[in-house]
C-alpha cells in the first residue's frame, strides 16, 4: 500500500538492493515527458546507494530519458554521491522546521545530515 505503488499516473518503478536474500534500501523511479526522475532513495550506505541509483540511470537511459534529476538535501551523504556521479546541482528550495516536541534540539534539526528527506515527502514528485 506504499505510495509508489499505489499512484494510478505516473507509473513508478522500484529498485530493491538485496544481500544474502535481506532487502537493504530501494530506488524509486520514473520517466516525465522524456526526462527520468529519481523520487526516492533509502540506502544504509554509500556502497548501496551508488548500486542503487546507478542501476535506476540505466534503467531510464534503456527507457529513452534524456536527462535524469533529483532532489538531495545539500551536504549529505546523497548530495555528495550524486555530485561524484556527475549529477549537477541547481539553486534549490527551501523550507522551515517547526519542532513540536520540546526535546527536539535545534542542533539536531539544524544537521542536514539527521534528516531521512525525499521529493515524496515534499509532494514534488
Amino acid at each position: 500500500r506504499w505510495r509508489y505503488f499505489r499512484a494510478p499516473e505516473p507509473r513508478y518503478r522500484v529498485l530493491l538492493a538485496t544481500e544474502a536474500g535481506q532487502p537493504l534500501g530501494y530506488v524509486a523511479y520514473r520517466m516525465h515527458n522524456g526526462a527520468g526522475l529519481i523520487v526516492e532513495v533509502f540506502a544504509p550506505d554509500a556502497r548501496v546507494l551508488f548500486a542503487l541509483v546507478g542501476g535506476a540511470v540505466e534503467r531510464l537511459k534503456t527507457m529513452g530519458a534524456r536527462s535524469v534529476s533529483t532532489l538531495a538535501v545539500p551536504q549529505t551523504e546523497y548530495d555528495r554521491i550524486f555530485s561524484n556521479m556527475h549529477f549537477w546541482a541547481f539553486k534549490s528550495f527551501g523550507f522551515a522546521i517547526l519542532p513540536l516536541a520540546p526535546d527536539i534540539s535545534r542542533a539536531f534539526v539544524s544537521d542536514p545530515n539527521a534528516w531521512d528527506l525525499s521529493g515524496g515527502d515534499l509532494d514534488v514528485v
